[in-house]
């Protein structure tokens, strides 16, 4: 069944895929959810409309804030666009701006996934983006596909649980050519946190990325919202 953060709108994309979604069945159950008044009940059945429950519902609109990234600064927001119940294809949509010195740069672009029975799975992303570095504007549209569609999170998340993430993505762009990469790396879930952004309080899971070489990256993910922190971003509004 197949189902660094330089300022560059390219090298965000994996990131924001691996932490924003996870699929039917989960069974972990992190408590309260958000205290800031919100939505999120903590209750398993989340609310993303049949792809689980660490992930917001169909038409979602989630904001984030760069952080800890220097000078660099912006935003990205994430809509949870569309899912076909009958086939389990989901599209999530991420408009994302950034500018540091002598550089500014923004992109637009769709997230193809799909919910199967064992978690939900990305094999295509399609970008466009606008860039100005040194002054040089440049434009560029790209589609990267993943071959075999990659595990982006199990149906099942507990503490202490792994899995392997693996695939070979070939993106193609109009400006930048050609290029395949490889990605191999383990995710493993913690214990359970309470961690607090600009959207509110939230309990959380924590997952670590860590490829077969280089540092390692993380996520928190709440219940009916999904990624809540990165290393390099926190959730400042949720709808």
């Amino acid at each position: 069944m197949r189902s660094s953060c330089l300022p560059n709108v390219r090298t965000i994309l994996l990131p924001i895929l691996l932490s924003v979604a996870a699929c039917t069945g989960t069974t972990d159950d992190t408590g309260s959810g958000a205290d800031n008044g919100g939505d999120n009940s903590g209750d398993n059945g989340g609310n993303g409309d049949g792809c689980g429950s660490y992930i917001a519902g169909v038409g979602s609109v989630l904001t984030y804030g760069y952080v800890n990234m220097g000078a660099t600064t912006g935003s990205y927001v994430l809509t949870f666009t569309s899912l076909d119940a009958s086939t389990g294809a989901a599209v999530f949509t991420t408009s994302s701006s950034m500018a540091a010195s002598g550089y500014t740069a923004s992109s637009i672009s769709v997230q193809n996934l799909s919910c199967e029975s064992d978690g939900m799975y990305v094999s295509s992303v399609t970008t466009d983006s606008e860039i100005v570095s040194g002054g040089t504007p440049f434009s560029d549209s790209t589609v990267a596909t993943y071959d075999p569609p990659m595990l982006v999170l199990p149906s099942s998340l507990a503490a202490g649980s792994t899995w392997e993430m693996s695939s070979s993505v070939t993106t193609v762009g109009e400006m930048s050519g050609t290029g395949t990469t490889t990605i191999a790396q383990t995710a493993t879930v913690g214990a359970s946190e309470s961690v607090t952004v600009p959207a509110g309080t939230y309990d959380t899971l924590p997952v670590t990325f860590q490829p077969t070489s280089g540092a390692a990256s993380h996520s928190w993910l709440a219940v009916g919202v999904g990624s809540v922190k990165t290393d390099y971003s926190e959730l400042a509004t949720a709808q």
